[in-house]
């Protein structure tokens, strides 16, 4: 398998079903691409991809050297500039893993396994990048990690033995509630989620482009990424550019391509000299977008990286010795075509070819010239994209709710300097390394039930207890007794152990007024700087935040007292 590159997702597709001979599987393999792949074409048939569709292939060839992996389905999908395209193949995959409980998956991106990532909060100690190797997969619409007990840390898993321990005991490794739910959470409400993040508008636009994106509406991405990232010579061609024959009609965005081509430069044209609106521009940048990909149309498999494909085939002996031109030859040859046009070649040579196939059919040319006839249509309307406009306080709550810490207190809850101060120096105090700040276990001693007594320590405590109340009952009868006395008050000790115990009182008190004088003082430098950083964050909000607190808490109350 290739490595991953960047903004891409690697899926590996294992069929749980044993074989005494792998190799002679290959119909039933090819056979389980097509049903898993139907599926992923149903789940997905509304969502428009960013970069690359997400689907399995068959290896095209199958290679007996693969250190004991089983025979599986790959996939590498590029998502690009889009993250969402990233957890909605992971919801496609959970879903998958359902409707065929037979297959088991390991899914990663180019930071490693990104599933524990988003539940780093509920991993266990044990779990690094080192140490997840071949432990993490997909099965039932769970996760499962096979943990130390199961396998030691020093233990090389072959992948073949962690697919084993999983489908056998799927109780043993599925993962705790808490990371299921955080990942979940992230994924999202799919598949009402694909339609919370599309955009419609009305576009000015050629009618042959209008009549491609109604009869394939997910053609719109290749266009606007074109668009997007065109270099200085695909400019230098569009300059002279008409734009004939133009009608009104809704196209669908993804919110991401739709803020990607609002915000992108619009090329300079001949034409913008005479029709330099809004309301033109954004189907002007699609009209260029779309003349870029046509512009680049070639044979694709008279290119460099095609004979590159299949000089690699010939060499893993993927034809089998057949003769040049023979039939079993030119069969392979197509079957070699049709996976590189489907899965190597570039996505504009893909998606150009794919435009070219429609626009020679019958049902364009009678759409093109039906969207003509019916131009006038003035019933046409978009979306609202009041959306693209993020207030600074709405960005703040985002960020924190993804990514702050969860705060420990609550608006109703009375939040003091002492506590403050309390909370900061018990953060300060924990260890930390590159892997950021260690959580002390003992803070999560009073979960247990388990409940040790001290006898000495309860004893102890005992005894200062009546020590304390026999000074007192001492303290009130000399109280009654020097009411009407002008001498300085003195205290009468019963014994030297309570003189002591109330020593010990007095100094606690002093010790305590002092400590909350301090704390008062570090409150009111925190509210002065939380007051300079307004609604944006800073250093002292930072701070607050790493240990549960919110400053709307502090800043609400104190801005009464002022």
């Amino acid at each position: 398998m290739e490595p991953i590159t960047e903004d891409s997702v690697q899926c590996l597709l294992f069929s749980c079903v044993t074989n005494t001979n792998i190799y002679s599987h290959e119909n039933s393999l090819a056979k389980l691409c097509e049903e898993v792949n139907l599926t992923i074409k149903t789940l997905s048939q509304d969502y428009i991809w960013h970069r690359e569709e997400f689907t399995f292939n068959a290896p095209i060839i199958l290679d007996k050297n693969r250190n004991g992996t089983p025979l599986h389905l790959t996939s590498v999908t590029c998502f690009g500039d889009n993250i969402e395209d990233e957890w909605f193949i992971l919801y496609i995959v959970l879903e998958t893993t359902k409707l065929h409980p037979n297959i088991i998956v390991q899914i990663k991106d180019s930071d490693g396994e990104f599933i524990l990532i988003e539940a780093a909060d509920y991993l266990p100690q044990w779990v690094n990048p080192d140490t997840t190797v071949n432990r993490v997969f997909l099965y039932n619409g769970h996760i499962h990690l096979i943990s130390p007990e199961l396998v030691n840390l020093e233990t090389n898993l072959s992948i073949s033995d962690a697919l084993r321990i999983v489908t056998q005991s799927p109780e043993r490794t599925q993962v705790i509630d808490n990371i299921e739910k955080a990942v979940f959470e992230r994924i999202g409400n799919y598949p009402q989620k694909i339609y919370e993040n599309t955009h419609h508008t009305v576009v000015n636009i050629p009618a042959e482009l209008a009549a491609l994106l109604t009869l394939d509406p997910k053609l719109i991405a290749p266009i606007v990424t074109t668009y997007c990232n065109h270099d200085l010579l695909e400019a230098k061609m569009c300059v002279n550019m008409s734009f004939d024959d133009c009608i009104d009609t809704k196209v669908k965005f993804t919110k991401c391509l739709y803020s990607m081509l609002v915000h992108s430069k619009l090329i300079n044209n001949v034409y913008l000299k005479k029709n330099d609106t809004d309301g033109t521009n954004i189907g002007l940048k699609l009209t260029i977008g779309f003349n870029m990909i046509l512009k680049s149309s070639t044979d694709m498999y008279s290119t460099k990286s095609f004979a590159n494909f299949l000089g690699s085939l010939k060499e893993k002996g993927y034809f089998k010795g057949n003769i040049e031109g023979s039939q079993e030859y030119k069969q392979l040859l197509e079957n070699a075509k049709t996976y590189y046009a489907n899965n190597e070649c570039s996505v504009n040579l893909h998606v150009c070819k794919k435009m070219e196939q429609l626009m020679s059919t019958d049902e364009f040319i009678m759409l093109k010239e039906k969207l003509i006839l019916d131009k006038d249509n003035s019933t046409l309307s978009g979306d609202s994209n009041d959306w693209l406009n993020i207030h600074p306080e709405h960005l703040n709550e985002l960020l924190n709710r993804r990514y702050g810490k969860e705060a420990k207190y609550k608006n109703n809850d009375i939040v003091t300097a002492q506590t403050i101060t309390n909370e900061l120096s018990n953060f300060l105090h924990k260890s930390s390394d590159f892997d950021g700040i260690e959580t002390n276990n003992n803070e999560n001693v009073h979960n247990s039930n388990n409940i040790d007594f001290e006898v000495d320590t309860f004893n102890e405590c005992i005894e200062k207890f009546l020590n304390f109340l026999v000074s007192d009952e001492n303290q009130e009868t000399d109280d009654e007794s020097d009411t009407n006395d002008d001498e300085e008050y003195e205290f009468n000790y019963t014994d030297d152990t309570s003189a002591d115990f109330l020593d010990k009182e007095i100094k606690s008190k002093l010790s305590l007024e002092k400590n909350i004088g301090t704390s008062k003082n570090i409150l009111q430098n925190i509210v002065q700087s939380l007051k300079e950083e307004k609604s944006s964050a800073g250093p002292s909000s930072t701070l607050l935040k790493s240990v549960g607190i919110n400053k709307s808490y502090i800043l609400d109350s104190d801005d009464d007292e002022e």
